[in-house]
């Protein structure tokens, strides 16, 4: 995923960067800016890079946008420590930790897999995700990281933020299958997946947990030859 600095200008998007702290100026700015109608996606995004560095009165401030968002407007608040918010602005939002820098590179042949793969999980059969299961629990760490990374551009794609993608060369699969998911649903398998990391770390047992996962994946409904037509 390139820099935020190297990214297209969007008049959809709104970038807000920390120097040494963010002001209640900036919310304001930000809430003039969700006002209006997107130009060119579904939604108006504001990116709130280093969202801890918000003083206390730019927090309070963002309460009630937080609380009720214009139907097309989504703010993401970027933290290191959420524990430097406060816990009114935490009870207000969706938590998500994610990685934005990947741990190593995937090769577009590897991407091509990945979809593929996942494309079989979302086919709601069962016999699929057991197979996967044992396919995938000997190398479990490298599929959960490849996995979260491709949640996570499920989750951009989804918001609008296709530009951002990691796995460049699956994009219009990505947004495809993103098109078919909630906001919700991505979020809660992103959030499994980093559950399911932790587990590994204790020890547990690898095949029924990456079962327990598969098994609890979204399912996504496959078109009859006249929906398709």
């Amino acid at each position: 995923m390139p820099k935020i600095s190297e990214q297209k200008a969007s008049p959809d998007l709104l970038v807000i960067a920390a120097e040494k702290s963010i002001g209640i100026q900036k919310v304001r700015d930000l809430e003039k800016f969700l006002i209006l109608k997107p130009y060119e996606g579904n939604f108006k995004v504001v990116l709130i890079c280093e969202a801890e560095k918000l003083t206390v009165e730019a927090q309070e401030a963002l309460l009630k946008t937080l609380e009720e968002p214009p139907e097309s407007g989504k703010i993401i608040l970027c933290a290191a420590d959420r524990d430097y918010l406060l816990p009114t602005v935490i009870s207000r939002c969706l938590h998500l930790p994610v990685h934005f820098k990947p741990q190593f590179e995937i090769p577009a042949d590897r991407q091509q897999t990945i979809i593929d793969q996942l494309e079989k999980l979302l086919d709601g059969e069962i016999a699929n995700k057991l197979i996967l299961a044992s396919q995938i629990s000997p190398d479990a760490n490298v599929w959960l990281e490849e996995e979260t990374i491709l949640w996570r551009d499920l989750l951009f794609a989804k918001i609008g933020l296709g530009d951002w993608l990691t796995l460049g060369a699956a994009a219009g699969k990505i947004k495809k299958i993103a098109s078919q998911l909630t906001e919700k649903k991505i979020v809660e398998v992103l959030s499994k997946l980093s559950s399911i990391k932790k587990a590994l770390e204790a020890n547990v047992n690898t095949r029924l947990s990456i079962e327990a996962l598969l098994l609890n994946f979204p399912f996504l409904a496959k078109k009859s030859e006249s929906q398709q037509k």
